[in-house]
This record gives C-alpha cells, sequence and structure tokens, in this order.
C-alpha cells in the first residue's frame, strides 16, 4: 500500500535515539563515560601534534576497494584537520 503523503527517511540514524544509534555503531558494548572532563590552557605544542596526525591521516593506506567517492572524503577530513 503507498500513502502519498509519507515522506522516506533518507538517513534511518536520524530516527534513532542516541543511545540506540551508538549500539548500531560502536564495535563491543556501549559503556558510560562518568570521568571528570579536564579543560586545559592552551599548549603550542599541540600545534606540531595535530600536524603529525594530520601527515599519519594523509599517508594511512586505503583498502583497495576504496571508492573514489570515500577518497574525496577521507582527504576533505585531512584537510580540515589543523
Amino acid at each position: 500500500m503507498i500513502v502519498p503523503d509519507a515522506k522516506p527517511i533518507l538517513n534511518p540514524y536520524l530516527a534513532m535515539t542516541s543511545e540506540k544509534y551508538l549500539k548500531e555503531v560502536t564495535v563491543g558494548p556501549v559503556s558510560a563515560l562518568s570521568g571528570k572532563v579536564v579543560l586545559e590552557e592552551y599548549d603550542a605544542a599541540w600545534k606540531g601534534i595535530f600536524e603529525e596526525e594530520k601527515d599519519a591521516c594523509e599517508t594511512m593506506p586505503r583498502p583497495a576497494a576504496y571508492s573514489r567517492t570515500a577518497d574525496s572524503h577521507w582527504k576533505a577530513y585531512c584537510a580540515a584537520m589543523p
């Protein structure tokens, strides 16, 4: 039966609760984080650390079946890193 006014959900994760989404996308059991968050003052050494991470990200081998679309997303992700 077709309902003319019904709109399909293009992204099924949008219809999920946060907990259900986490269970869906997490490898292994979901555990609650209960530790404290520590805010630190800016450290100039972070820039070098981020550069190292960016370089590692850009040179990380990707699977042979990696698609062009996924590759462009990967490059955009790497470019967005500070």
